[in-house]
């Protein structure tokens, strides 16, 4: 009886045994020659190890041994043809028992950007049948492999892992709504970023699929019940009042404060309607955002914050950034990317300053900022220093050079995390106060570890640093955990889109929905808004 254990995946390995007296001979596949008794084979037990370089000759001898042998899914039946050849060769044949016998499964550890499944297929093999008929059965079991191969090949991936739910690291984050989204380690993740992050056109289901997790701000936000009204706040202040409206974008009222954040803002929800696979799954919606740094109450923004006296009842929305942010000259989203690789993948964990570098005004949480300054002033491991744009600025790609990069919210949030998760290095922060929309992703201990969090007094930043120094491999690893996943996963377009897309869905189903609209009725549309820069136009001739 000859008995196979396939794992199909990568690598594929096949394993076949035989029942011989005592033991049994096992041929395994570890990509290699279908010799048989080959000098990269091993025999276990090994009460003696036989140097023979066939198959008969090992039963001949009449001692059981374990032969392990490297064979490929579509090279199977070809080694079973040699086995069946050495098995006549032998003149005294030991008895082969007739019954299906189920070997061990064989297990294999999961390695990382690796996972497995495996099946079991029993094909008995009687030694006692004409040479003739047992060819036929070889050629036969050949075809079986060419078309299990054949088809495995147009088969997708076997399904995810099972997801494990994530605990956020902030006390008053609150807990999210029973059954939430979970999701998945990096090496399992169901994503590549090399076709998959510009990809801005996938659907409801498959958002799920490829960004899980990423939307359980939303599910918290939906938890919360009914938005109820909602007003239009100050028009001196960042707020906008829009609709979308059979797929269409719309704009109602709006603050005359940092312009350039509305329009970015516009530009993605717009960009996230016109890629839109299915129309259908665009509700029809009216909503307010605020590009403001303080949240406000049944309105889109920016972060949210369990603080005493912060608004609660907030939906959070991308940063303006994910578009373009023209402050500090980083320019768009897509520029600077490629700049921070440009600089960031060249290099390797060795090549990189083994310091830790901050740079920014204590003019903005001058507490936090200014304990900084204190603590890292002179000393070794240090670039800490308060901005002056005139001698030691530092465009935001240069941040990849060093080892270790400090950040610290200011008003509110700071906007540069997003472009610090771009580099393979190690985020240096406290407990973070505000949350925004891809927060929940964070991890400060553990195998996926991607930040590190020290005291709100920076009392053990030195401790922390100095440790990550003398443990290069550790460090690497927090690093890469890092881009794996929010340069090369979640932070792309394709997730940022997806995310748009999932708060329309949601908001409508919290009571944002709304009838039909007659088109004096919509507001001005994006598209001449967009053209003019304002939504009154002027009379002409």
């Amino acid at each position: 009886m000859i008995h196979y254990i396939q794992h199909v995946g990568h690598p594929l390995h096949t394993y076949m045994y035989l029942p011989v007296g005592e033991g049994h001979i096992s041929i395994a596949n570890y990509h290699g020659s279908t010799s048989i008794g080959n000098d990269r084979s091993r025999a276990v037990p090994n009460p003696v190890m036989n140097q023979s370089k066939s198959l008969g000759e090992f039963l001949a001898k009449g001692q059981g041994y374990q032969l392990t042998l490297p064979v490929t899914l579509s090279q199977t039946a070809c080694a079973e043809e040699q086995l069946t050849k050495d098995l006549l060769s032998v003149n005294q044949r030991p008895e082969i028992s007739k019954d299906a016998v189920r070997g061990e499964e064989a297990r294999e550890e999961l390695f990382q950007e690796t996972y497995l499944y495996s099946f079991y297929l029993e094909i008995p093999l009687v030694t006692s049948l004409p040479p003739r008929l047992l060819y036929i059965i070889a050629a036969s079991l050949l075809l079986i492999c060419l078309f299990s191969l054949s088809h495995f090949a147009k088969s997708q991936y076997p399904p995810l892992l099972p997801q494990v739910q994530q605990t956020p690291n902030h006390p008053d984050y609150g807990q999210p709504p029973e059954d939430p989204k979970g999701w998945i380690k990096p090496s399992l993740r169901p994503f590549d970023p090399a076709t998959d992050g510009d990809n801005l056109f996938y659907n409801s289901e498959e958002c799920d699929a490829k960004f899980p997790g990423l939307f359980t701000e939303i599910d918290i936000a939906k938890a919360r019940g009914d938005i109820g009204e909602i007003p239009f706040h100050d028009g001196d202040k960042g707020y906008v009042k829009a609709r979308i409206y059979q797929g269409k974008l719309y704009i109602v009222a709006k603050g005359d404060d940092v312009w350039h954040r509305q329009f970015a803002i516009l530009h993605q929800i717009h960009r996230s309607l016109l890629t839109a696979p299915n129309p259908s799954e665009i509700p029809n919606i009216e909503f307010q955002f605020l590009v403001n740094d303080h949240p406000a109450p049944s309105t889109w923004s920016l972060a949210w914050s369990g603080n005493e006296g912060e608004v609660q009842d907030t939906w959070i929305m991308p940063d303006y950034g994910f578009w373009s942010w023209p402050e500090p000259h980083i320019g768009s989203y897509a520029e600077a990317k490629e700049k921070i690789e440009g600089v960031d993948k060249p290099l390797s964990w060795e090549d990189k300053e083994g310091l830790a570098v901050w740079r920014g005004t204590v003019h903005w949480n001058g507490e936090l900022r200014g304990k900084l300054l204190e603590v890292a002033k002179g000393k070794p491991w240090s670039d800490v220093a308060e901005l002056d744009w005139k001698t030691n600025a530092l465009k935001i790609e240069e941040f990849c050079k060093y080892k270790f990069l400090i950040y610290t919210e200011g008003v509110t949030y700071s906007g540069r995390l997003r472009y610090f998760q771009h580099c393979r290095s190690i985020i240096i922060t406290p407990r973070l106060a505000w949350r925004q929309y891809q927060s929940f992703l964070l991890q400060s201990e553990g195998p996926d570890q991607n930040y590190v969090e020290v005291a709100p007094d920076w009392s053990d930043l030195e401790e922390k640093v100095q440790y990550y120094l003398d443990h290069p491999i550790e460090a690497e690893r927090i690093a890469n955990n890092t881009v794996r996943l929010f340069r090369d996963w979640y932070l792309t377009p394709a997730g940022e889109v997806c995310y748009w897309r999932k708060l329309f869905q949601g908001w409508a189903s919290a009571g944002g929905e709304v009838g039909e609209l007659k088109l004096e009725e919509r507001g001005r549309s994006w598209e001449s808004y967009v053209l003019m820069g304002k939504l009154d136009w002027d009379a002409t001739a």
